[in-house]
C-alpha cells in the first residue's frame, strides 16, 4: 500500500499566492501616499494654513505627477495666498491633465478676474457651463464678474438662473439682482429681492443697508430707520447706518435726532465728510450759521467736499 500523497507543489503555490496578493496590495495602493499628503493638505487649507498646504500637495505632485487635484487643490492654496500666476499655472496644469475638470475651470475663472483678465474669466466660465450646464456656482460667479462690468442685463441672467433653480437659498444672486434692479430704477422689484435676501439670511447687514436706501427713496422714513438699526445692532460702529438713519430722521423733520446720528458717526471717524456736509446742512436749518459753517469747514478740509457745500459755504459762511 503506498504512503500518502507527497504535496511537494504546495510551497511553490503558497509563495505565488502571497507574490500576487503583495502585487495586488501595492498596485491597489500605488496612490495611497499620494492621498494621504492631499488628505493632509486640505486640512491645513482648514486650519488657514496655505503655506503649509502648498508644502503638502507639491509632494503629493512629487509622488504622482499625473494627479489632477492635487494640482487643483495646490492652485486653490496659491490663490489664498494671492499668488495669481502660480494658482493659475496650477489650475492649467489641472485642466491638461483632466480636460472636463469643472472646478479647475471655475478656479482659474477667478484668478483671471482677480488679476483684471476679464475675457479669460469669461471664458473659463463659459467653458465651465458648457461642461456642466447646471453649474450653479459658475453661473452666480460669472454673473458678479459681469456685474462689476456694468453687463447688467447678462449678469441678471446669470443671477435669475441661479434663483431659478435655488430659490431659497441663493442669497447672493437675490443681492446682486436686487442691485441691479435698483440701478435700473425698478425700485419695488428690487425692494422685493433684497427682502428675500433677508428672509434667507437675516444676518446679511449689506442687504439691510441696500434695503434702508431704497425705504428711504421710496418715501418710507420709518422702514429705513428700522433698517438702519438693524445693522447697528450687529454692527454698532456701522457710519453709513447712522447717516442713513440721520437722512431718515432729517426727512421726517426731527432735526435735533439727525444730527444726533451724525455726530455719532462722526465720533467714529471725524473726517467722514458725508456725515459732516450733512450735519452741516441739518445745522442750516436749525440756524446755527456758525456750527454749520464749522461742519463745512471740516468738510472741505478733505477731498470729498462737494459742489452744493462749496457753494453754501460761499452764501453763508463769511
Amino acid at each position: 500500500m503506498s504512503g500518502p500523497l507527497k504535496r511537494e507543489g504546495r510551497p511553490r503555490h503558497d509563495a505565488m499566492v502571497r507574490y500576487l496578493s503583495v502585487s495586488l496590495a501595492v498596485a491597489f495602493c500605488a496612490g495611497c501616499i499620494t492621498t494621504g499628503y492631499v488628505r493632509e493638505g486640505l486640512e491645513q487649507m482648514r486650519q488657514s494654513k496655505p503655506d503649509q498646504a502648498i508644502a503638502l500637495f507639491s509632494k503629493a505632485i512629487e509622488d504622482n505627477p499625473n494627479r489632477a487635484k492635487a494640482y487643483y487643490h495646490r492652485g486653490n492654496a496659491y490663490g489664498i495666498k494671492h499668488d495669481l500666476d502660480n494658482a493659475i499655472d496650477d489650475f492649467s496644469t489641472a485642466i491638461e491633465l483632466d480636460p472636463l475638470f469643472l472646478d479647475a475651470y471655475i478656479g482659474r475663472a477667478t484668478a483671471f478676474n482677480q488679476k483684471g483678465e476679464i475675457q479669460n474669466a469669461l471664458s473659463d466660465f463659459a467653458t465651465a457651463i458648457e461642461i456642466s450646464p447646471k453649474s450653479l456656482v459658475a453661473y452666480l460667479k460669472r454673473g458678479i464678474v459681469l456685474y462689476e462690468q456694468g453687463a447688467l442685463d447678462a449678469a441678471a441672467d446669470d443671477f435669475t438662473r441661479v434663483i431659478e433653480d435655488q430659490p431659497l437659498s441663493a442669497s447672493v444672486a437675490y443681492y446682486h439682482r436686487g442691485m441691479i434692479l435698483k440701478k435700473k430704477g425698478q425700485l419695488l422689484q428690487a425692494l422685493a429681492d433684497l427682502t428675500r435676501v433677508i428672509d434667507i439670511e437675516p444676518g446679511l447687514t449689506k442687504a439691510y443697508a441696500a434695503r434702508g436706501d431704497l425705504y428711504f427713496e421710496l418715501g418710507e422714513y420709518d422702514k429705513a430707520i428700522d433698517d438702519a438699526g438693524r445693522m447697528l445692532t450687529v454692527f454698532p460702529l456701522e457710519m453709513r447706518a447712522f447717516v442713513l438713519r440721520g437722512d431718515a430722521w432729517k426727512a421726517k423733520g426731527d432735526l435735533a435726532r439727525a444730527i444726533k446720528d451724525y455726530e455719532r458717526a462722526l465720533s467714529i471717524d471725524p473726517e467722514f465728510a458725508a456725515a459732516l456736509e450733512k450735519k452741516g446742512m441739518a445745522l442750516l436749518e436749525t440756524d446755527d450759521i456758525t456750527g454749520a459753517c464749522q461742519a463745512f469747514a471740516q468738510a472741505c478740509q478733505t477731498e470729498d467736499c462737494s459742489e452744493t457745500v462749496k457753494s453754501l459755504r460761499q452764501q453763508h459762511c463769511p
